[in-house]
């Protein structure tokens, strides 16, 4: 959820968004998140749960730091403007990042939270 979070911010200053991911462009572009994903949870797996929670943390605090800086307009612009099949407005794909992705994983970031206890 954090390198989601990451590369929304990254996309959004102007910055590629696989390297905030930390994968290769091929990667990035195929058009499949589930490999991407795959290599983020293995990257993340072995880490300890304070750890996680720190890069949790400080990617929210960059993506509020984002918000807070930004005129209304910008928020309502197109997320990705050389894409164009990607009609999300900056909110859709920052909701897509953050709460919204939050609640699909919530299952999964539980267990995770019980199992370290």
């Amino acid at each position: 959820i954090a390198a989601w979070l990451r590369k929304t911010t990254a996309v959004l200053n102007g910055q590629p968004g696989h390297e905030a991911l930390g994968v290769s462009y091929a990667l990035f572009v195929a058009g499949d998140d589930t490999p991407i994903n795959a290599s983020l949870q293995q990257r993340s797996a072995p880490l300890p749960l304070g750890e996680v929670l720190a890069e949790f943390r400080a990617s929210h605090t960059a993506m509020l730091a984002y918000l807070e800086a930004q005129p209304e307009d910008r928020l309502t612009a197109r997320y990705n403007p050389d894409d164009p099949s990607d009609g999300r407005r900056v909110l859709d794909a920052i909701a897509s990042n953050t709460y919204e992705h939050d609640e699909e994983h919530r299952g999964w970031i539980e267990e995770r939270m019980k199992a370290e206890g």
